[in-house]
């Protein structure tokens, strides 16, 4: 059952106004739909891939935990920003971004944090990923964490094996 109390509830107006904010830079029609060239540099396909970790990665605090099949640790925000625009690079290698967010579910945890699930979907896979949101002393808010697993196994999607995925791992920020 969720925490609601009269000091949750505007905690969760800013986890659910923070999560629509970062569904729509990720999901942005105008960037995730381009096929052709541009002279502009934020609907380049050849950009859009960083374009969209830019605007993904101003949702998350300067320092993460990261859960990842199995893996915990920290990532600095600049390595947050690869990963996301290694998660985008692949899918454009796929032939296309072409993400949706089907559905999201904000907890509240405390005064100060709320648990966010997302369900994603890119063409006919669906994957949720988990992100914890806080809200700091200093009054910054964002994502301070997340399970990616989800995501993860999404990267192995498409290669000859999942084995391929292990070696690939680096090279798409997991």
């Amino acid at each position: 059952m969720p925490l609601t109390t009269p000091s949750t509830t505007a905690l969760h107006a800013s986890a659910t106004t923070h999560t629509l904010s970062y569904i729509s830079a990720l999901t942005s029609s105008a960037l995730t739909s381009s096929s052709s060239p541009s002279t502009n540099p934020s609907t380049n396909p050849s950009t859009i891939p960083s374009t969209l970790a830019t605007a993904g990665g101003s949702h998350f605090l300067p320092t993460i935990t990261s859960f990842q099949l199995g893996h915990v640790g920290p990532v600095d925000h600049a390595r947050m920003l690869q990963m996301i625009e290694n998660t985008f690079d692949r899918f454009v290698e796929d032939g296309g971004i072409e993400l949706e967010a089907v559905s999201h579910r904000v907890e509240a945890v405390s005064e100060g944090s709320a648990m966010v699930s997302i369900v994603w979907q890119r063409r006919e896979v669906r994957w949720t990923n988990v992100y914890f949101f806080r809200v700091m002393e200093d009054g910054k808010q964002g994502w301070e964490g997340g399970v990616f697993d989800g995501e993860v196994s999404l990267i192995g999607i498409g290669m000859e094996t999942m084995g391929r995925c292990a070696n690939d791992c680096g090279r798409y920020g997991i």
